[in-house]
């Protein structure tokens, strides 16, 4: 999970630059940058007050707008021939492919958790030390 709070960050970087060069040509409201920010401000909270579903929830749809970001480029003509929001563009789309990977690879490690935990002999070490059984929710 650190790990992929690590490139839920990155993505959001990438995010904040490619907003911010938005901001100087066009008022944030007129975007849907602005549900972007939103909806960050939502997972923050979410991941601060321990709730991992609501703020995977917040992420995949950060997720959903970043598939449309080259659709922003068609709706704004304005920002078309700007290359700083192109290159900021594919950063975020970089940086959401990454994150990608991760979701997938976080899945994986926690299918092979519950496996463990269910298993024996993982199941009777759970037995004994309780601690070690946490319910992690998917990342879906």
């Amino acid at each position: 999970k650190p790990t992929l709070d690590s490139y839920i960050d990155l993505r959001f970087t990438a995010y904040e630059k490619l907003i911010g060069t938005v901001e100087k040509i066009l008022p944030l409201n007129e975007t849907f940058f602005k549900e972007v920010v939103q909806l960050r401000t939502i997972s923050h909270a979410a991941r601060v007050n321990g709730n991992v579903v609501k703020e995977f929830t917040a992420e995949s749809k950060i997720s959903l707008v970043s598939k449309n970001l080259n659709k922003l480029l068609g709706d704004y003509p304005e920002l078309r021939g700007n290359k700083d929001i192109t290159k900021f563009i594919r950063a975020v789309v970089a940086q959401e492919e990454e994150l990608q990977s991760i979701i997938l690879r976080y899945n994986i490690l926690l299918d092979e958790y519950h496996s463990l935990i269910w298993g024996m002999p993982g199941n009777m070490v759970v037995l004994c030390f309780k601690k070690l059984k946490k319910e992690l929710p998917y990342n879906r």
